[in-house]
């Protein structure tokens, strides 16, 4: 989270609907990094809209050889998939087919990535996802933002029954609590701490991931995170309802899929629902 935009965030907070402050956890960017080509992978860019009309620029990457699932990827707050792609390009190669969902205003998606808006891109994506997964299982997986929007958007989803398992890394605990959190890290900005609660909590993880269940949800956050606190993603955990399972990690803030035996750990999950 970046300093100077969250005291944009509390400049206007008087200034503005709240609901539309959201787009400040947002960091959209339109050119493309890399393609899936760059790393030897077979992709489609898929062309989808959301209920509210918008239109919306993702990838798909199919599973080489027989398909044994199906991933729903949503991303961080920063950039667009074609840098996110680093974090499932291995799952192809696993067995798994990889939609990696470009929200709106990301990449060559359409409209302006606010809540509760963006989490009809996930319903649109899922949905497309749903009438190609082959029969096969569906798994969302979401890092940090995108793990919040997922934790979210998941017991809310008209697909609730078809979500075979729900897969959360570096997960926030809610808006205001990670706006007081970044602020609080500089004397600076630690005085701006209380128009923070003037932030929308409606869609905060921890409002709704104790109706993820009965969808088997695994959870997984490094002590080493220095961008959202150990501690959130922690709390976010116990009040999630069975059937859970946590992962401590290492390293820095979604780095996770570096490590072979998180990918093993993973595949495992799937595997086993």
């Amino acid at each position: 989270m970046k300093i100077t935009r969250l005291l944009l965030l509390l400049a206007v907070v008087g200034l503005t609907g709240c609901e539309s402050l959201t787009s400040l956890f947002f960091y959209p960017q339109q050119s493309y990094h890399y393609t899936p080509d760059f790393f030897g992978l077979q992709w489609q860019t898929i062309h989808h809209q959301a209920e509210d009309g918008t239109e919306l620029v993702s990838w798909y990457l199919p599973a080489q050889g027989e398909a044994l699932g199906n991933v729903l990827f949503m991303h961080g707050n920063a950039q667009n998939i074609s840098t996110h792609i680093s974090s499932v390009k291995w799952l192809p190669k696993a067995g798994y087919n990889v939609f990696l969902l470009d929200y709106r205003e990301y990449g060559q998606s359409q409209g302006t990535a606010v809540l509760p808006e963006i989490l009809g891109d996930i319903d649109s994506a899922l949905s497309w996802l749903l009438d190609h997964d082959g029969g096969k299982p569906v798994f969302l997986l979401g890092q940090s933002i995108g793990a919040a929007l997922t934790a979210a958007y998941v017991p809310q989803s008209p697909h609730k029954d078809k979500i075979n398992g729900v897969i959360l890394d570096a997960c926030l605990l809610g808006y205001q609590e990670i706006a007081s959190d970044v602020m609080s890290r500089s004397w600076l900005t630690w005085v701006l701490q209380l128009p923070t609660y003037l932030l929308p909590s409606d869609q905060d993880p921890q409002n709704h991931i104790a109706h993820i269940s009965p969808i088997p949800l695994f959870m997984m956050h490094s002590p080493d995170d220095d961008v959202i606190p150990y501690e959130q993603g922690k709390a976010v955990y116990q009040l999630a309802q069975e059937p859970k399972q946590w992962l401590d990690l290492a390293g820095a803030h979604i780095q996770t899929f570096q490590f072979p035996s998180v990918r093993d750990a993973l595949i495992e999950f799937m595997k086993s629902h």
